[in-house]
This record gives C-alpha cells, structure tokens and sequence, in this order.
C-alpha cells in the first residue's frame, strides 16, 4: 500500500513489491512545519480523489522557517526562507540530493508566502509590503507590485491571475 511512481503515474506497491497504477485522479501536497529547531520539517504526500487519510513523507528539515511553491513541470521544491534573502530548490528527480542554495540581490528578511508560475518564482515580503518576482536559476528579481501583506501567501488561478491572501485583514486580492 506504500505510494509509488513510475513512468509520472501514481499507484501502489501490491504484494509483490510491483508498482501498480490508479485510476483515480492524484495529487501532490507539500507541508511546512515547524520543527523543534525554530526551522521547518518539509514534507510530501499523495492523495488520490477517494483517500480519507494520507501518509506523511519527511523530504528535509531545515534550521529556517520556509514558505513553499512547487514547479510541476520540472518536479522542483522552492523553500523561501522567512528571514533571509534566499530560497533552496529541492530537485524531487534526484531524491537526496543536496538542495541548490540562491540568494536573491535584495537583503530584506519577513518573506511570508511564494509560488512558481510559468517559469518564474513569486515571493512576498510583509516588511516591505512588496511582492517580487525571480529568477529561479540566479535569484535576479523586480518588485512587481506594493500590497497590503500582513502574514498569508501567494497563488496563482487557473486564469493565470496572481492572487495575494492575507491573513490581516483576511482577504484575497488580485495583483
């Protein structure tokens, strides 16, 4: 019953160790928490349209507090770190493989929430009431727009519309 992959299709292993594929539309979830060490446990789980209960797998743990986005297509984990001017890319294709470690051009620390979107990480900072946009292979970045950002995070609709939710006032504005 353990989760497995082959060929991009979830399943899982039966009784003879063999990866066996669902039916059933599945999902990948990534979790933040924190650890005892003032930092962040980052973990993955499956999920499929039926299950009632997942199982947690540790990916890393780290000595900072981060903020997750996920590139799908090339399979990449983006933590930002809250007080640093930095984000840490965790290659999924390359399991235990050490993290590639960027630090952006600006020195801010109070990054609260960021997402991956067509190519280019978005990160959101509640010091400077800025969200940013980078580059993920060099962490050269813009301020995209000034928001009111007091705790929260960043998506991104379907419509490719780039949405800021905040926790103060409890809220979703569109940027």
């Amino acid at each position: 019953g353990t989760v497995c992959e082959i060929d991009g299709v979830f399943g899982t292993y039966g009784e003879n160790c063999e990866c066996i594929p669902n039916d059933d539309c599945q999902y990948i979830y990534f979790v933040a928490s924190a650890n005892d060490f003032g930092g962040s446990d980052v973990y993955q789980f499956f999920a499929d349209d039926g299950d009632t209960e997942a199982n947690l797998e540790l990916l890393i743990s780290l000595d900072e507090e981060v903020s997750l986005a996920y590139d799908e297509d090339n399979q990449l984990l983006y933590m930002l770190e809250r007080n640093q001017a930095a984000f840490r890319i965790l290659d999924l294709n390359a399991p235990g493989s050490p993290t590639s470690d960027v630090t952006t051009q600006y020195n801010l620390s109070g990054f609260t929430g960021s997402t991956f979107y067509n190519g280019t990480y978005y990160a959101m900072n509640e010091v400077t009431n800025r969200i940013y946009s980078y580059m993920p292979d060099d962490g050269m970045g813009v301020v995209l727009k000034r928001g009111n950002i007091t705790g929260g995070d960043l998506a991104f609709g379907q419509n490719g519309m780039l949405y800021l939710v905040s926790t103060g006032p409890n809220r979703a504005f569109e940027v």
